[in-house]
């Protein structure tokens, strides 16, 4: 009687581990750039809760508006005009869109955002500024066609509620600097919005650079026609350079840098938390009184954080339809 065929087995079994070995490796190591990319952002978040202060010592020392604007933008530019002077040449045109474009949305946001500061409270300025996190979702949906998870909705509206509590005050009322502000909300929105999109296709350096010198130009414009330009006093000058060097310079390259790997919408929310940052800094520079509304403005903040963080909204949906141009 023959013997029966034996076949000899196949080695799937270690292909199938190999190959989940490496999905796994991949899927690890996107997570760890995403979470490169949120802690990035939450560093721009640090850099601009300070500048509360920094601006603060300006202005009590009789700086004006936009004569600080060109300062800290002047500083931004001359630091990094040594490494673009070469490469000024041979920037791509959609860079250079792409930068003015932003750098004009960077100033104007500035800009809406002052000219509503002379006329109304510094918390509703602030609270009406940070609409932005609402603005985001919409507005990347309405430019990109790229569908937003519902955790991005409700991480922004959480986020929302805390800096209320940080910074709204119960007698709230709209007047022509609260409008203002919400103007500026919308530019600041649209610079999120725009930033995802450039930073994917453009140098990181020459993309801030180019927003730098934008925004230099028409605050310069701005502090000529105004009068304010004057000498400054060693304390405006060392506010100046901060917000110059961290605040401006360095916290935009890595907010550049950041949203290579963040989805526009949780962005939004991790850069949102300089309101909160801002209060700490109060709290421990001015000895402003640490609230209940303080503390549970800051709790509200870190849970839409921690909300964004989940996987659900670290996921980005594709999107079958071409990009809009933005400028």
């Amino acid at each position: 009687m023959p013997l029966p065929c034996i076949t000899p087995k196949t080695k799937k079994a270690p292909a199938i581990a190999g190959a989940y070995v490496i999905s796994f490796s991949g899927h690890f190591q996107k997570r760890l750039t995403q979470l490169f990319g949120d802690t990035i952002l939450l560093l721009v978040a640090v850099l601009w809760g300070f500048g509360f202060v920094a601006v603060k010592i300006g202005l009590n020392n009789g700086v004006g508006t936009y004569y600080l604007l060109s300062l800290r933008f002047l500083v931004a530019t001359l630091v990094l005009l040594p490494f673009e002077r070469s490469s000024l040449s041979a920037i791509p045109p959609r860079t250079l869109r792409g930068g003015v474009f932003l750098g004009v949305l960077l100033f104007l946001a500035f800009l809406f955002q002052t000219s509503g500061l002379a006329r109304t409270t510094t918390a509703n300025n602030a609270f009406l500024t940070s609409v932005n996190v609402i603005l985001v979702p919409f507005l990347a949906w309405a430019s990109t066609g790229r569908k937003v998870p519902l955790k991005g909705f409700l991480s922004a509206f959480l986020t929302l509620a805390g800096i209320g509590l940080l910074t709204l005050e119960r007698d709230f009322s709209i007047n022509s600097g609260d409008l203002l502000t919400l103007v500026c909300a919308v530019m600041f929105a649209g610079h999120i919005v725009g930033t995802s999109r450039y930073a994917k296709e453009a140098a990181i350096r020459t993309l801030v650079f180019l927003q730098m010198a934008t925004a230099l130009v028409l605050s310069v414009a701005m502090a000529l026609l105004g009068g304010e330009i004057q000498p400054l006093e060693p304390s405006s000058l060392a506010a100046i350079l901060y917000l110059g060097f961290f605040s401006t310079l360095a916290a935009f390259f890595l907010q550049t840098l950041g949203q290579k790997h963040a989805h526009p919408s949780k962005a939004a929310v991790l850069l949102s938390t300089e309101s909160l940052f801002g209060a700490l800094f109060a709290i421990l520079v001015f000895r402003d009184p640490l609230t209940v509304r303080v503390f549970w403005g800051g709790l509200l903040v870190f849970a839409g954080v921690l909300l964004a963080e989940s996987p659900g909204l670290s996921r980005r949906p594709a999107s079958s339809k071409p990009t809009r141009e933005a400028a």
